[in-house]
């Protein structure tokens, strides 16, 4: 716990990059984003700071709590458990 959260400044500024390429490479921004191994969901969030709706996965319990606690984004435990409780598709 405290290494990853010492390494926060960075997981932000890897979320902001990531977005980046991202929006670079899709021609627009995306409106629906899935993370697989979202972690504690930083990248979820820059992805919603930029308007889209988000979703992540991950198998750790300790990072779907984190994400649910730090952020409030609930984070499912399988892609299995994504599929069942959202409709459509992701960009």
């Amino acid at each position: 716990l405290s290494d990853y959260d010492a390494d926060g400044a960075l997981h932000e500024a890897n979320a902001r990059a990531r977005w980046a390429l991202v929006e670079r490479h899709s021609g627009a921004p995306p409106a629906s984003v899935l993370d697989v191994g979202c972690a504690v969901g930083t990248f979820l969030v820059e992805a919603q700071r930029r308007g889209a709706q988000v979703a992540g996965v991950d198998v750790s319990p300790w990072a779907r709590a984190q994400a649910e606690q730090r952020h409030g984004i609930g984070v499912a435990a399988s892609v299995e458990e994504v599929a069942a409780r959202e409709s459509g598709e992701f960009d």
